[in-house]
């Protein structure tokens, strides 16, 4: 279940501090739209959208309650030790058991939340202002962490550069004295 939700996390909202994550989503505040990927919102088994709140498994996988009925019904009845009614999960093949199936109301949340786009020209313009709007705000906010980026490689830079002159400094000293050492030598 954590699993699910810290994936539908990091693809509504984004990533935590120091993870690092394929969806560059930050944050959605003060936002009216968002675009989701449908499959999300549909069972893997039957391929049709949630019609009341789905299961999610131990594994972090979603199915509609009807689909995960009809596999526990169909798959060959086993205990375990605990004598919990054992099924495994369609996708990944995990054990799992009917008494740790959870209610995903976040995928039902979604659900909810959903609106569809507008068809009058008027409201389609504010949806796309408002998106041209959101889509500026994540470009400012990206080009502020870029602008960090650079800083804190610039400053790595420089701190690379003074080592570096302290060190060929210090071979120059070593080089002289050895060379001093040497002529030394050669004369006394």
């Amino acid at each position: 279940m954590v699993r699910m939700l810290r994936t539908l996390f990091d693809k509504v909202i984004g990533s935590v501090k120091g993870v690092k994550n394929k969806y560059p989503v930050k944050h959605v505040e003060g936002c009216d739209n968002i675009v989701i990927d449908s499959s999300i919102l549909c069972c893997p088994i039957c391929y049709n959208v949630y019609a009341s709140v789905p299961s999610i498994l131990k594994c972090g996988h979603t199915f509609c309650t009807a689909c995960l009925q009809t596999m526990i019904r169909n798959e060959t009845p086993t205990l375990n030790e605990r004598y919990e009614l054992v099924f495994h999960c369609p996708l990944c093949r995990e054990q799992c058991t009917y008494s740790n199936l959870t209610k995903n109301y976040l995928v039902e949340d979604l659900l909810q939340s959903i609106q569809e786009v507008p068809q009058n020209v008027e409201d389609l313009k504010r949806f796309s202002d408002e998106g041209a709007r959101i889509i500026r705000k994540r470009l400012e906010g990206r080009n502020k962490e870029l602008e960090q980026q650079v800083n804190k490689l610039q400053d790595e830079l420089g701190k690379r550069e003074k080592r570096e002159k302290v060190y060929s400094l210090f071979v120059i000293v070593v080089i002289t004295y050895t060379f001093l050492a040497v002529i030394k030598g050669i004369f006394y």
